[in-house]
Parts: C-alpha cells; sequence; structure tokens
C-alpha cells in the first residue's frame, strides 16, 4: 500500500494532563510485568463458527497463534469518530523467536472511509501518543509509527486500508525489550540453555 500523504511524526502535548495520556501512562506501567494486572478472561473468536458446514469451527487463534484476553483499559478519541476494541494479545507460537510478546493493542474499524482519512487519523493518535511522554525516540519503519517512549515500551502505530471493504487504524504497545530480544535471535540459533532463560522473560506473565 502506497501512503497518499507523508507521515506526520511531532509529538501532541495538548492532552499530556488528561485522561487520554493517563490511560496510556497507565498501560506503560504496566509494561514490566507484561500487562498482568490489566489482562483478563481470555477472549475465544472465532474464524468459522462452530456448526459451520457441519464443521467444528476454527479459532482465529488456531491461525495467528495468538490468543486474545480481555483488558478493562480502553482508549478513544473524538476525531476517531468510532469506538476502539482493545485487548491484551499474547503469543502462542512453539518457535519463541517469533511468537509475539504480551502486547496492548487496540483497533478502530470503519466501514467507508478513504485512505487520506485513515492516515490523517492515524497520525493524529499516534502523535497524541507520542506527546504523554517525557522521552520518544524512532525505532523503524515497518508500521507507519514506530518509536520506543521513556525507554520502558515500544510503540506502533498503523492503517490498513480495506478499499471498499472495512477498514481500521491500529495501535500496539508492548514492553522495549532489546536484551530479551537478542537473547530469542541467539537461541534460534544456538540453542543455548541460557539464552532461551533470557528469551522467555519477554513471554511470561
Amino acid at each position: 500500500m502506497n501512503p497518499s500523504t507523508t507521515t506526520t511524526k511531532t509529538a501532541d502535548t495538548s492532552q499530556k494532563n488528561d485522561q487520554f495520556c493517563a490511560r496510556i501512562r497507565s498501560v506503560t506501567a504496566e509494561a514490566p510485568t507484561l500487562f498482568a494486572k490489566i489482562t483478563g478472561k481470555k477472549r475465544e473468536q472465532w474464524f468459522i463458527e462452530p456448526g459451520t458446514l457441519d464443521s467444528k469451527g476454527v479459532k482465529i487463534s488456531d491461525i495467528a497463534a495468538i490468543d486474545e484476553y480481555v483488558t478493562p483499559v480502553s482508549l478513544s478519541q473524538d476525531f476517531l469518530s468510532t469506538p476502539g476494541h482493545c485487548a491484551i494479545e499474547i503469543g502462542t507460537a512453539e518457535d519463541v523467536f517469533v511468537r509475539m510478546s504480551p502486547t496492548y493493542a487496540c483497533s478502530w474499524e470503519y466501514q467507508k472511509t478513504s485512505l487520506r482519512e485513515l492516515e490523517q487519523r492515524t497520525d493524529r493518535l499516534l502523535n497524541l501518543v507520542r506527546g504523554c511522554y517525557g522521552k520518544t525516540a524512532e525505532s523503524g519503519n515497518y508500521y507507519r509509527h514506530e518509536f520506543i517512549a521513556d525507554d520502558a515500551v515500544q510503540v506502533a502505530g498503523d492503517l490498513y486500508d480495506g478499499e471498499g471493504k472495512p477498514s481500521r487504524i491500529y495501535l500496539k504497545m508492548s514492553k522495549y525489550t532489546p536484551e530479551e530480544d537478542k537473547a530469542c535471535l541467539q537461541y534460534s540459533l544456538q540453542h543455548k540453555a541460557a539464552d532461551k532463560q533470557l528469551c522467555m522473560k519477554k513471554h511470561k506473565q
């Protein structure tokens, strides 16, 4: 997907003392324990509902190797014009190198919108998130927005343009784990017990 507008990456501090940033900071404060205190009941989601064509059903977690859990912390902004869906996502892949670590994830879905509108809303949302922190550092180009905040969390934000089908904006926050990431890579290559032990610190709750 080619962006139609240049990404704006400038911290917006207008809500630094408001509820939105208070919630962002509350999520950040839970990152050291991988969001354990704000992880609720597991939510079963189906790719194919049980009984469809006489099947037992197929869970989304079976396809994506990610389990989703309810969380009491939700995010909203009037300009997003749609309610957000927030959850804690936890990877289940057997290979720890590719397994997703616990992540606080929110998404906003749109039945009808334009790419330009999605980009503007995404940039505004992520720049508000930037403004909640004292320090941020850009960390990659895989997502439209990707930065490390206060040396504590990895933040990513992007959009999906459905081109006539449902589109969405999403925000993801996970613990910043450079040492654990390095250990996971080393374990995938050398299978040393010490590397696995350190790697697992980014996965256990």
